[in-house]
């Protein structure tokens, strides 16, 4: 069942958000009870003037909830595709490329596992996904520390990285990591320059 605050914490999400050129979501529900039958992905694109929006929705149980992944962009992409990640339902990852197709930016949103196993599984089909990419940002919820993506980054095939960061989540209990390969990013006239 929906908090009874949830519309106005969806409002208070929307803007910090708007303060941002691309955001990607992890658990945000696609209209149910769980969210008062609200699709807060789209209700946080349009609070927030998010002309583009993308939903992956990894586990539908009907009227009691809609758990997806969601993205938000200021920018048009050229591609989004949605990805089913390796383990049981529920896991996912949107790979959303911008600028020109024979070297894009390429941004991914993941949500991994909770157990370690299937964790490494799911970042190895990524490493494979990505491999010919020279730009990527990964961002998402990878249910582990820093720390332990720093030990494994190597064994899944970041021959490139820049940078690794870690940031508190919107509700201050989990850690978001974000993953960059490219040094720096800077949008000119709405296209990525590297």
């Amino acid at each position: 069942m929906a908090h009874p605050r949830s519309v106005e914490t969806i409002e208070q999400i929307a803007e910090v958000l708007s303060h941002f050129d691309v955001v990607g979501l992890q658990e945000v529900d696609g209209g149910s009870l769980r969210s008062r039958n609200m699709n807060q992905l789209v209700h946080l694109a349009s609070m927030a003037d998010f002309p583009f929006w993308h939903q992956q929705l990894n586990r539908n149980l009907g009227r009691l909830g809609q758990f997806s992944n969601g993205f938000l962009s200021r920018h048009q992409p050229f591609e989004i595709t949605d990805h089913r990640l390796p383990g049981l339902p529920g896991r996912g990852a949107i790979v959303i490329k911008y600028g020109h197709p024979i070297q894009p930016l390429v941004v991914v949103v993941a949500h991994l596992a909770l157990g370690e196993k299937v964790r490494n599984t799911q970042l190895s089909y990524l490493a494979r996904l990505l491999a010919e990419y020279k730009y990527v940002v990964m961002m998402g919820d990878f249910n582990c520390r820093l720390t332990w993506i720093n030990l494994r980054w190597p064994s899944w095939g970041c021959r490139r990285c820049r940078r690794i960061t870690s940031t508190r989540t919107l509700v201050g209990r989990r850690t978001a990591i974000s993953i960059t390969s490219c040094c720096r990013r800077i949008w000119k006239a709405g296209t990525p320059v590297y």
